[in-house]
């Protein structure tokens, strides 16, 4: 049986202490709590009280007006997560491209020799 391996290449942090990689790390490293009172809806007829809700979220800033209408705040989490993934991972994919252009060009540099 042949071993897979995955690659972690970029996260997209959508939470309550901080949005994007950057944020969410300094919300850890100050120890920022994002439990706080419920305010997104009334809580009144549950028994708990507090959440960690996502309050600066703002959905133009990664959507198109006329998409928003066709999301849920939880589709909408979920599609920019997948985007500040792929940015984060962008200098990784980069280099793995350039790593693979220059490993081409070895290669034709070799066959050319010959």
């Amino acid at each position: 049986m042949s071993r897979r391996r995955a690659v972690i290449t970029g996260i997209g942090p959508i939470t309550c202490i901080g949005r994007g990689r950057e944020n969410f790390w300094n919300g850890i490293l100050s120890e920022k709590s994002g439990i706080s009172t419920i305010s997104g809806f009334d809580a009144s007829a549950f028994h708990v009280r507090c959440a960690g809700e996502i309050r600066d979220w703002d959905s133009e800033e990664f959507f198109a007006p006329h998409r928003l209408k066709r999301l849920d705040r939880y589709a909408q989490f979920a599609v920019a997560s997948a985007k500040l993934a792929l940015d984060d991972a962008t200098p990784i994919v980069a280099r793995a491209a350039q790593y693979q252009s220059a490993k081409r060009s070895a290669i034709s540099e070799m066959i050319l020799r010959t």
